[in-house]
């Protein structure tokens, strides 16, 4: 069963600063070629001193993946027009002045949390 799970925060969820590839620790770079070889558009962004992101395309769908010592975080996100009903209708009554930024499925440590996550 899916269940939804609600984020009211501003766009960009945490206060990432855009990096080179070679600014991100070498561990990082090896295990997200070696688990998305067809990325491309590749972004890396450092959330803090310890934790960087890769954003990123793999089969023309927009994907994300966290790294940081406590595990590794992929993000699938949702096209506008697949957002479940559910979101649409419990954003509308919930936050009627805001809209829905992005929707995406999340797996940490390659277990599918089972919950839609939606950023207003």
């Amino acid at each position: 069963m899916w269940l939804l799970m609600l984020i009211a925060l501003p766009q960009c969820i945490y206060a990432q600063k855009t990096v080179k590839e070679s600014d991100v620790p070498q561990r990082y770079v090896k295990d997200f070629q070696n688990k998305q070889k067809d990325a491309t558009s590749v972004v890396w962004c450092a959330i803090d001193s310890t934790t960087f992101s890769a954003t990123f395309q793999s089969d023309g769908e927009k994907q994300a993946m966290i790294f940081s010592p406590k595990g590794t975080e992929t993000r699938y996100y949702v096209d506008a027009q697949y957002y479940p009903h559910a979101i649409q209708d419990t954003v509308a009554n919930l936050f009627p002045k805001h809209k829905i930024d992005q929707v995406y499925i999340r797996n940490f440590n390659k277990k599918m949390t089972g919950k839609y996550h939606a950023v207003v």
